[in-house]
């Protein structure tokens, strides 16, 4: 028998992000696209997080340099569970 060259996880991973009969399945370009699409993603996610302290700021909530920090932390730790 032929031995994946994906260990288990990395088989899970894939079975979940990757389309059906990847690579065969998809165009030339789709792993660059998809790269610099999680990139955009990610990028978009701090820019919101930014905006968000930067609006708790100009709202004077607290101390500045802790209080909205603070704040701008808690919401990205809600985000993430």
């Amino acid at each position: 028998a032929r031995r994946s060259a994906w260990p288990p996880v990395g088989r899970a991973v894939a079975t979940l992000f990757l389309p059906d009969g990847y690579p065969r399945s998809v165009a030339p370009g789709y792993g660059a696209y998809q790269a610099w699409d999680v990139v955009q993603g990610l990028s978009s996610y701090v820019r919101s997080n930014l905006a968000y302290k930067a609006t708790l700021e100009g709202l004077g909530v607290g101390d500045v340099e802790a209080s909205a920090m603070a704040g701008a932390l808690a919401k990205t730790a809600r985000d993430a569970v």
